[in-house]
């Protein structure tokens, strides 16, 4: 019997603002928030049991394994951006495990998709004409303002942009920094490798917008933070802020 996982190749939130440096209060210039499975929320609870929090709360002890797939995230974005006809590559090696709707990936559940091959299609299309754009600049403070949301949303077990104190994405930023021009924000639950979760970012199957692929995309974005960790429905979950430029502070 085929298992299918009701885990999307990514399930995803997408989000980006601007102000002027000097701007006492971010103004939102433009905003698209995608959370692709949604509706399949309560189905995927019975599929998959939730995750549990060590006795502190947080499993700490893989934290090192939640660092490399951080650094990994950062990698591939890079190797998309600076080389986005050579990353159709990857893609196309994942639609040959296409089979309807369905990815089958040896050796683990079968994934269902919205689009099925199309999106993918469209995707490779899209690398083999996008121009290449700057390597992205990791930040830690940006990273800390993403953990920040993960560490708020992973034990919740919930999904979307705004943290549970009310914060977006620029104010969680403005703890440790300063940015300017425009931010971004991508979220990714399910995926639980790097490439994956880049590569569905970049399909962005059932977003019709495309905007987690326009984020990975923005030549205006040059900085970047990542941190990824255990969410109770979705098991991994990881926060992509994007900006165009961050002084730590």
């Amino acid at each position: 019997m085929t298992r299918i996982t009701l885990f999307v190749l990514a399930t995803l939130g997408a989000l980006s603002s601007g102000r002027p440096w000097a701007a006492a209060s971010p103004v939102e210039l433009a905003s698209s928030e995608r959370v692709a499975m949604r509706d399949l929320d309560a189905q995927l609870t019975r599929a998959a049991p939730p995750v549990e929090p060590g006795a502190s709360g947080w499993p700490r002890s893989v934290d090192a394994a939640w660092g490399a797939m951080e650094d990994a995230i950062v990698e591939e974005h890079n190797r998309a951006r600076q080389d986005p006809a050579a990353y159709a590559a990857h893609l196309e090696d994942l639609r040959r495990l296409f089979r309807g709707n369905l990815i089958h990936f040896q050796g683990e559940p079968s994934v269902i998709t919205r689009e099925g091959v199309a999106a993918v299609d469209e995707a490779i299309d899209y690398l083999r004409s996008v121009s290449p754009v700057p390597a992205l600049i990791a930040s830690k403070g940006m990273s800390r303002a993403a953990d920040d949301h993960v560490r708020d949303q992973g034990p919740a077990g919930v999904t979307g942009h705004d943290g549970s104190d009310g914060s977006k994405p620029w104010d969680r930023l403005s703890r440790y920094g300063a940015w300017d021009v425009v931010v971004g924000e991508n979220l990714s639950y399910g995926p639980d490798q790097a490439r994956r979760v880049v590569m569905g970012l970049i399909i962005d199957d059932g977003v019709s917008d495309r905007g987690h692929r326009h984020n990975i995309f923005n030549q205006e974005f040059r900085y970047v933070g990542v941190a990824c960790g255990p969410h109770r429905i979705f098991r991994t979950m990881c926060a992509i802020d994007y900006t165009a430029h961050f002084r730590e502070e």
